[in-house]
């Protein structure tokens, strides 16, 4: 196995044209495979140097005014991309709009009142008195002290993930400005 990477070490130095680093050279020196898939590597690595044929001298003479007119026609290609882009970027600067208004609405206390607080849920509280008509209703908090409503908790708790996500976007991506007016 480790020959084998040496090996493929001595492939990747000569295909990369820097020479071996020492202690694969002292490898080869000791190891005579090694030291033939040194000499194979090299003598195939100056063949495939030796064997490029030289540019053709006779160009072509179209290629100056082909090259020219490529050369004038790259200014209008990019105007033409970036004029095309101008209508996508307002549609997406509506869309962020839009959005941001949004979360401003949900998260960021616009809508008040949108989750009821504790003392609005009701609950029925079973009373050993079999002589009740109806059972009687108290708050959670009166009833059992330091009860908090799992689902209350947990709506809390994504609310505020979804401010902290919110503040950390807007301080990576909003300008200081635009975050000194959404903030008041």
């Amino acid at each position: 196995m480790k020959t084998f990477l040496q090996k493929l070490l001595i492939r990747w130095y000569h295909v990369s044209d820097k020479p071996l680093p020492d202690w694969l050279a002292r490898a080869c020196e000791r190891t005579p495979e090694l030291a033939r898939e040194r000499d194979v590597e090299g003598a195939l690595s100056q063949r495939l140097r030796s064997d490029v044929r030289p540019a053709q001298s006779g160009a072509s003479p179209y290629l100056a005014q082909r090259v020219a007119r490529a050369v004038r026609e790259i200014p209008k290609a990019r105007k033409s991309s970036k004029g095309s882009l101008l209508p996508q970027l307002t549609w997406v600067a509506a869309a962020c709009v839009v959005a941001l208004i949004v979360v401003r609405l949900e998260f960021l206390g616009g809508r008040k009142g949108v989750i009821p607080d504790m003392e609005t849920h009701q609950t029925a509280v079973v009373s050993p008195q079999s002589s009740l008509p109806a059972p009687q209703v108290a708050s959670p908090a009166a009833g059992i002290p330091g009860w908090v409503n799992p689902l209350d908790q947990e709506v809390d708790d994504v609310i505020a993930d979804a401010r902290g996500a919110l503040q950390f976007l807007a301080t990576s991506f909003l300008p200081t400005g635009a975050r000194q007016n959404t903030s008041g």
